[in-house]
């Protein structure tokens, strides 16, 4: 999936990915006008199992146990997805539980413990029998999680001793055809099911596992009525690792049966640029208005091949009251990873607020832009606005001592300017004007970002928009208080030529072409793979 140009500037010649994602398939890269065709997997010191039956029954994994053949289990030529054979578990005049499988022998038990992925394709000669077992058939110990089949093509998920715990729902095989089929779970017990890289509708909570030596099959449960007629190729067994959390694309090759080059740096495992924008939640308003949360922009940054770069969304701050209460500062976005530093958008100062009915001030909270002050009645004194983290905002609005029962309140600073500061009035709609935005194309379409609270000392405003990093408003309506609005919660972008796309998220980000560009809007955090 990775070939071609990138956004920014790149050194020449420089590689590229073509086809797949890492650990899924055989990769190409383009150098200087040729296709150099490379194997590596990021993730092959923690397959157990790797098994292609080309010619036999050999693994490439670490798993030191060997497969025998049951009830006739053969490699054949009938039917391939890819090489020269595939795995035979059809036989009509056995029937189903009487058929051929693979099996270890007892004592030969592999891991069924946290994290971990099981994939093969597979060839459904027919669909029958409920409970046709795929793979999996830790047999007869207790809390083992087998994958199978039902009657109607639905991938299921049984816990030995307690029965189905998750049910195909969505995902349905098709009797004559190959298709890519995983089991998986994450690092939260997170169990998830796919089909030609489509994830079931289901999903279930189970933190299981088998620990006894035990047999461990593939195409039956290794009892009456737990097997299936079909053909299997490349099956894999990845420890440690959940691989898939969200749809993906399908391999489209023998997977890899190498590892990743040592230096993960050196070419032709080099990186490949992006253009981002960090923008973090803004602070909440009360009086003054919120500041908006922290924006960073940035043309070109290089992602390391291979690697798991995190998002962090921030959330908008809280509102605030004028019974004394200030808003809540916003939650800072990151993007981290390898080869790259840490990009922290700081959250969004909060608007302060000033106590109804006593003569007081309040400094408005710094942040990514600060927010804006507020002050009432004659002898509240000048409120500062706060201030802004260099290089990602401007300060808020500071306000003047108002006279008898006045309210002063500072506009939220923005990204592109200052709040203005409150000069104090009553009995109107309308305030301080807050410090503007910045409008941004990332995503192909001019979106402004990151603008300032408006600071009120009457009544009217509204919350800041949510994925903008905009400020809440303040509203101050009597001495006896009146609520400020949220500020917006923060968004993190990511563009990169579609060729270098891997097609690898967690957090189920939008994603959109422009051009020869994909773009992957977070409003809410997750993960993308380079």
């Amino acid at each position: 999936m990775r070939n071609g140009g990138i956004i920014g500037a790149r050194n020449t010649p420089t590689p590229s990915i073509a086809s797949g994602v890492w650990g899924l398939s055989t990769q190409q890269r383009t150098v200087a006008g040729r296709d150099i065709i490379i194997d590596g997997d990021p993730h092959f010191s923690s397959v157990s199992l790797l098994m292609n039956f080309n010619s036999d029954f050999s693994n490439a994994g670490s798993y030191s146990g060997s497969f025998s053949a049951a009830n006739s289990a053969a490699v054949s030529s009938a039917q391939t997805e890819f090489g020269a054979k595939s795995l035979d578990i059809d036989n009509g005049s056995q029937g189903i539980g009487a058929g051929p499988y693979l099996t270890t022998s007892p004592g030969s038990a592999l891991s069924q413990s946290g994290e971990f992925t099981e994939e093969l394709w597979l060839y459904p000669v027919v669909l029958s029998g409920p409970g046709d077992m795929v793979f999996g058939g830790y047999k007869l110990t207790s809390g083992a999680l087998n994958f199978a089949m039902s009657t109607a093509g639905r991938l299921v998920v049984q816990k030995y001793g307690t029965g189905k715990i998750l049910g195909g729902t969505s995902v349905t095989c098709v009797a004559g055809e190959w298709q890519h089929v995983a089991m998986t779970r994450d690092s939260s017990n997170v169990i998830r099911v796919f089909r030609n890289g489509v994830v079931d509708s289901t999903t279930t909570t189970d933190a299981a596992n088998a620990t006894a030596s035990v047999a461990f099959n593939l195409g039956s449960g290794g009892v009456a009525g737990y097997g299936i007629r079909a053909f299997i190729d490349e099956y894999r067994r990845t420890e440690g690792v959940c691989r898939y959390t969200a749809n993906f694309s399908a391999p489209t090759a023998a997977f890899p049966t190498t590892s990743r080059a040592s230096d993960p740096t050196a070419w032709p495992f080099a990186p490949y640029n992006i253009a981002s924008l960090v923008v973090a939640g803004a602070g909440g308003g009360a009086g003054g208005g919120g500041g908006a949360g922290g924006y960073l922009s940035a043309a070109s940054t290089a992602l390391q091949v291979g690697s798991v770069y995190t998002v962090t969304v921030g959330a908008g701050g809280a509102l605030g009251n004028n019974t004394g209460a200030h808003a809540a500062k916003g939650s800072d976005s990151v993007l981290s990873g390898a080869v790259i530093t840490t990009v922290t958008a700081e959250g969004g100062g909060y608007g302060a607020g000033a106590p109804g009915g006593n003569p007081s001030t309040s400094n408005g909270g710094n942040g990514g832009s600060g927010g804006g002050a507020a002050s009432w009645d004659t002898g509240g004194g000048v409120g500062t606005g706060g201030s802004a983290t260099s290089g990602q905002g401007n300060a808020g609005g500071g306000c003047a001592d108002g006279g008898a029962g006045q309210y002063n309140a500072g506009g939220g600073g923005g990204s592109g300017s200052v709040g203005t500061a409150g000069s104090g009035d009553t009995g109107v709609n309308g305030g301080a004007e807050p410090g503007a935005g910045t409008s941004n194309s990332i995503t192909a379409s001019a979106v402004t970002y990151a603008a300032g609270g408006e600071g009120y000392f009457a009544s009217g405003g509204g919350a800041g928009t949510a994925n903008r990093g905009d400020g809440g408003d303040g509203q101050q309506v009597a001495a006896t208080g009146g609520n400020g609005f949220a500020g917006g919660s923060g968004v993190v972008i990511l563009r990169m030529a579609t060729a270098d796309y891997s097609g690898t998220t967690s957090g189920s980000p939008t994603v959109s072409t422009s051009g020869s560009d994909t773009i992957l809007v977070y409003n809410n955090s997750g993960t993308y793979t380079a």
